[in-house]
C-alpha cells in the first residue's frame, strides 16, 4: 500500500502527528486525516508513505519490523531531515 501525505495541509504539532501517524502506519484503512492526499494499493508488502513536510519530500518504505517501530518511536525517525516542530499551512 502506497500512502500520500503532506503535513502543510494541517497545524498540527510534531508530536500530535507522530500520534497520529503511529495509529496510520499500525492501521493504514482504519484512520482519516487531512493530510493523507492519496491512498493506492499497489500489491506490496511494505508500506509506503510519501511524505512532504517542510519544502521537501521523502518515500518511506516500510516492511514490518519498520512498520512496528514506526508505529512506536514515529515517523521522523524515517525522514532525512528533522521535521518542524511546529507547522503553519497560512504560510
Amino acid at each position: 500500500m502506497k500512502i500520500y501525505l503532506d503535513r502543510s495541509l494541517c497545524n498540527d504539532s510534531l508530536p500530535t502527528c507522530e500520534r497520529r501517524m503511529a495509529r496510520l502506519i499500525r492501521f493504514p484503512l482504519g484512520e482519516d486525516r487531512p493530510c493523507i492526499t492519496a491512498i493506492e494499493e499497489d500489491g506490496q508488502s511494505e508500506l509506503t508513505l510519501v511524505m512532504k513536510s517542510d519544502g521537501q519530500e521523502a518515500t518511506i518504505v516500510l516492511d514490518r519490523a519498520d512498520q512496528e517501530l514506526a508505529g512506536v518511536e514515529g515517523f521522523s525517525a524515517f525522514l532525512p531531515w528533522t521535521p518542524a516542530f511546529y507547522r503553519d499551512s497560512t504560510n
